[in-house]
């Protein structure tokens, strides 16, 4: 564990004069205060926070958590993750206030945005798009002094303090790497994305196509179709798909509307059954890989990206107010894949079992 000795003996500044530098006291030179702060940072030095998590109680945090997850199952898990974290935090006077929303509407997710600011929240952690408008308005908040943190997809380019969820790019290489190992012709593909504004989903088909190419498996993407986490949308786009490319070999679901798309798949009639991948392991997904519709999905530990998220932004929300010349911590934690099949789903129940 550093300490604030170690950080002196390192700089040669008095122990006293690092302690005010961190713990952002007068009296000291900024240049100074620049130095400790980036050697601090460097050597991963964490605060004794007792006596800031004490102060907590009498000022309780408020984190507001935007989630897109009305109509999609997967979100359950994360909601699951957010209330653990929020119940062991209580204590200290943290509470949640979660936004649900549908979908990937710029203007639903500013404004879910602004009403949880308006209900008193003092961080944000977001579950939202990759547009220039979001980033811009994350990029304000984190200038005005709100915490801003992004779980399951990221907003890479905005000022977010961290990101909690998978490597969306080596989920996509994943998929690519099974379908290598099956594949004995050249491939004729069809894509449903979840959003083309989500980044996590444009990460996913670029590792699936770059995949593909590096192992020299010859393909054709036939369509690369939008159904917004919704499988309504899903299920309509699909049958008409299907209807007119029934030579399809690989059947690519990026994010939501899993049971639309195999249930259009299903009623089709194609001459010959495609290979299917989809992610996740919600019930419609485990149904259509127990009945051999899927032939594998990837997982991304939802319970872990609610806990963890509500987690790492209390500890940075912790540290900042124990110090004025608070510098972010990368708190990003990247959760590896996993990957199910058919044969590694527990007998009788809508769970799996890691391959």
């Amino acid at each position: 564990m550093v300490t604030i000795k170690d950080i002196a003996e390192k700089t040669g500044f008095s122990r006293g004069t690092v302690d005010r530098a961190l713990h952002g006291r007068p009296g000291v030179n900024p240049q100074t205060v620049r130095v400790v702060m980036q050697v601090a940072a460097e050597m991963g030095y964490k605060a004794n926070t007792a006596g800031v998590l004490l102060a907590a109680r009498k000022k309780p945090t408020r984190i507001g958590c935007l989630l897109p997850d009305v109509g999609n199952d997967f979100f359950r898990d994360v909601m699951n993750g957010l209330a653990a974290a929020q119940k062991e935090l209580s204590c200290y006077g943290l509470s949640l206030t979660v936004k649900h929303l549908r979908g990937f509407d710029e203007k639903k997710h500013l404004k879910g945005i602004d009403e949880l600011l308006e209900d008193g929240c003092t961080a944000l952690l977001l579950t939202t798009i990759n547009s220039r408008r979001i980033r811009e308005r994350i990029d304000e908040l984190i200038d005005q002094g709100i915490p801003v943190a992004c779980i399951n997809t990221d907003v890479p380019s905005s000022k977010r303090l961290f990101y909690v969820g998978t490597d969306y790019y080596k989920s996509g290489r994943t998929i690519a790497g099974l379908l290598s190992m099956m594949a004995k012709t050249p491939q004729k593909i069809m894509i449903f994305t979840g959003s083309f504004d989500i980044f996590g989903h444009n990460e996913r088909i670029r590792g699936f196509l770059e995949c593909l190419a590096e192992n020299s498996i010859g393909h054709e993407v036939l369509c690369q179709e939008q159904t917004l986490d919704d499988n309504i949308i899903g299920y309509k786009s699909a049958c008409a798909l299907f209807s007119d490319h029934p030579d399809v070999t690989t059947v690519f679901i990026v994010a939501g509307g899993v049971y639309g798309v195999c249930k259009a798949l299903v009623e089709s009639g194609l001459p010959a059954k495609p290979h299917v991948f989809s992610f996740d392991d919600i019930p419609d997904t485990v149904r259509y890989l127990k009945d051999g519709v899927i032939d594998a999905t990837v997982t991304q530990w939802p319970y872990d990206q609610g806990y963890q998220g509500v987690k790492r932004l209390f500890d940075a929300i912790i540290e900042k107010n124990g110090n004025t010349n608070f510098v972010p911590r990368n708190r990003n934690l990247i959760l590896s894949p996993l990957i199910y099949i058919k044969e590694n789903i527990r007998s009788g129940s809508d769970t799996m079992e890691a391959l």
